[in-house]
């Protein structure tokens, strides 16, 4: 049968499933299908290695295929009789391949040695020996390939238990180092080799990721060791019913996933982990449908690819999942054939073989590469969470969190990088500093930073980019507004809101909805029956009162001044003994001084439309004063407040007549314009 009507055949069967079929790869017809010529018929992947020409090492059960670059076979030579490969392929500098097998006549777990021309060169023989025969479980190695690792399981009689080696050799063989790998915890299991599953992996950086499952307890135990087969972290098995692993391969970048056939669930299903390189779970995934999943492998980005196979009549599939957050990218229904992933290169093009079509004679095995693209991925939108008004936040002080939400397909997205950075500060400002530069988004997908805001009281921005989301959607700014720190006196309270505020008095009792006018306490109309003498209070008139006595507080502790603090009530009954009312109640803010033993001076007051002073002028005053942090006390319509800090073209103000606690924004071209100020510093 040709190889085109091989391809024919397979378009014809092809089943797409329902769900991200649009995103799904095609096959490369450029490169076509590779039939490997006198391969047996358990060809497989058990190991495989990329070479610099473009082809690759498979090692498969009973032998070693050398592939060239435009995928046809180079040469392919079984293993001697009675030898048996499982798992894994080292390559060297100098192209040679390593294989580990299994010598069942022997009872040997050995290295073999091939050249670039399929010959074998040197082989290493484990030192075990025992009544049950020691298992080759597989091999690996480092980038150059300087390192080879063999993981050998053996019974040890002494503890009446299998037991699992790894051992590191040189590129002669030459043996360098044996560690025993950590107990799962399991009891001695009679007969036959202990491991159900046991695989090793290499990342890019050369450490070594080992994994192995008994079926007593349930689920895998993995681990990683540095080159030198150090251990750096172990985790031990889940012990959970059902979980039966089929595949374990490393991330370039570090890490590792595994993936399972898990009857655990409601329904049977695929479950994907990936690990981070500290052996930290990142993510744990569930992927719907009678499936088990095989050989996965995981590309540059981080990516893992999958074979699937539907209990239920569905067949087989092919199936990618985001690194990123576990989400299925797409699947790719194939129900006439097994297609086994085993190599995705820098282009993203995925490399698998398969055994052959079923009801295709003569079919099998051969290559086949598949192109991803042309379908739409996932995408991820980044958005502010919470607060996103201006947040107030004291000079020197660390905000709340600054939270993002990275979603994708309406739903949180895990483990989006997201990174930070102070987009905008103060002229001057010094001691501005973020918790974090960057972080990938937790389970709810959330990344968060707290700004430390720097010296200067006035606006600060912080702004969030995800580099993998939509450009219209990758970054949120944060805005902190810096203010002096100041108390937050309210004319309402409880402790001062009814005293008599000065000495004056009114004949209109308060919340009339009517004018009330002002009279000293003694003056005349008093006499008269007709009319009532009820006392202003501190309630009613205490903003100017309340907006100096917060300035005074702010100097005394800032600079450590020795004088004592103020608060609207101890601060109206001194300007009432001290002549410190003029008028109908109005606050003589040069009085500050004398408070003060004239450590605070008092700078006067300016008016908009008096002595060519206007808005413009005021506001450019304000700023100066702010930024040289001396608090200014403004009047609003017949009102006073304090500024304590800028935020854009907005003020940081304490208003002691807010019904709200804290300090509010102040837009002095707003509805209440802004109409004087009172000016002061520290002498």
């Amino acid at each position: 049968m040709s190889v085109g009507t091989i391809i024919a055949g397979l378009l014809s069967m092809v089943a797409v499933f329902p769900v991200y079929a649009a995103q799904a790869p095609e096959l490369d017809g450029a490169y076509g299908l590779k039939k490997i010529e006198n391969a047996s018929e358990y060809f497989d992947v058990g190991g495989y290695k990329p070479l610099p020409d473009g082809g690759f090492y498979i090692a498969s059960v009973d032998a070693i295929t050398r592939i060239k670059a435009d995928g046809s076979a180079m040469w392919s030579f079984p293993y001697a009789s009675g030898l048996f490969h499982d798992t894994g392929l080292a390559v060297d500098s100098g192209n040679n391949a390593y294989v580990a097998v299994t010598d069942m006549m022997r009872g040997a777990a050995m290295v073999l040695k091939y050249n670039s021309a399929g010959n074998v060169v040197k082989s290493y023989t484990a030192p075990y020996s025992s009544a049950v025969s020691p298992a080759a479980l597989g091999v690996a190695g480092n980038a150059d390939g300087s390192n080879i690792y063999v993981a050998v399981e053996y019974f040890d009689a002494a503890r009446g238990a299998f037991q699992v080696a790894i051992q590191r050799l040189d590129t002669e063989l030459n043996l360098l180092k044996t560690v025993t790998v950590p107990s799962t915890g399991g009891p001695p299991m009679p007969g036959g080799n202990s491991c159900l599953f046991a695989e090793m992996r290499v990342d890019a950086e050369g450490n070594l990721y080992f994994v192995h499952a008994k079926m007593v307890p349930s689920g895998p135990a993995y681990m990683k060791y540095d080159g030198g087969l150090n251990l750096l972290w172990s985790r031990p098995p889940d012990n959970r019913i059902g979980f039966l692993p089929f595949s374990f391969t490393a991330i370039p970048a570090g890490g590792v996933y595994l993936s399972w056939f898990d009857a655990s669930q409601q329904t049977i299903a695929i479950g994907v982990r990936r690990v981070s390189g500290d052996g930290l779970t990142e993510w744990e995934r569930y992927i719907p449908g009678e499936v088990f999943a095989f050989n996965g492998v995981a590309d540059g980005a981080g990516d893992f690819y999958f074979m699937g196979l539907g209990t239920s009549g569905s067949g087989y599939w092919l199936g990618k999942v985001s690194g990123l957050d576990g989400s299925l990218v797409w699947n790719k229904g194939i129900n006439n054939m097994d297609i086994l992933p085993f190599y995705v290169d820098d282009q993203g093009r995925i490399y698998v073989v398969s055994d052959g079509m079923s009801g295709v004679p003569d079919s099998g095995p051969f290559l086949a590469r598949y192109v991803q693209g042309g379908g739409t991925q996932k995408k991820y939108f980044l958005s502010p969470v919470g607060e996103t008004v201006s947040r107030i936040v004291n000079v020197g002080d660390w905000s709340t969190q600054l939270n993002s939400l990275v979603t994708g397909n309406s739903e949180p997205a895990y483990k989006i990088g997201v990174d930070f950075a102070i987009s905008a500060y103060p002229q001057g400002a010094t001691g501005q500093v973020l918790s974090k530069q960057s972080e990938t988004t937790d389970a709810n997908g959330l990344a968060g930073v707290q700004l430390k805001l720097g010296n200067l009281p006035a606006e600060y921005k912080v702004t969030a980019t995800c580099p993998s989301c939509e450009v219209t959607a990758s970054s949120v700014t944060f805005t902190c507004c810096g203010k002096l720190p100041n108390d937050d006196f309210k004319q309402s309270s409880s402790t001062w809101a009814s005293q008599h505020y000065d000495n004056i008095c009114t004949t209109v009792p308060a919340n009339s909805n009517s004018y009330r006018p002002v009279y000293s306490c003694e003056a005349a109309i008093f006499n008269n029956p007709q009319y009532q003498k009820y006392k202003f209070t501190i309630r009613a008139k205490g903003c100017g009162l309340s907006a100096l006595a917060t300035l005074i507080n702010y100097y005394r502790d800032a600079y450590n001044l020795p004088i004592s603090s103020a608060t609207p009530l101890s601060l109206n009954k001194y300007l009432g003994d001290n002549a410190g009312y003029v008028g109908k109640g109005s606050v003589k803010f040069d009085s500050v001084s004398d408070f003060s033993g004239q450590n605070i001076g008092y700078l006067g007051y300016k008016t908009d439309g008096e002595y060519g002073v206007t808005r413009a002028t005021l506001i450019k005053d304000i700023d100066q004063d702010i930024l040289a942090s001396r608090p200014v006390i403004i009047r609003v319509s017949g009102h006073f407040m304090l500024v304590t800090g800028k935020c854009g073209s907005r003020y940081v103000v304490s208003d002691s007549g807010a019904s709200v606690s804290g300090n509010i924004l102040y837009d002095p071209n707003g509805t209440k314009p802004l109409l004087g100020i009172r000016q002061f510093q520290l002498n």
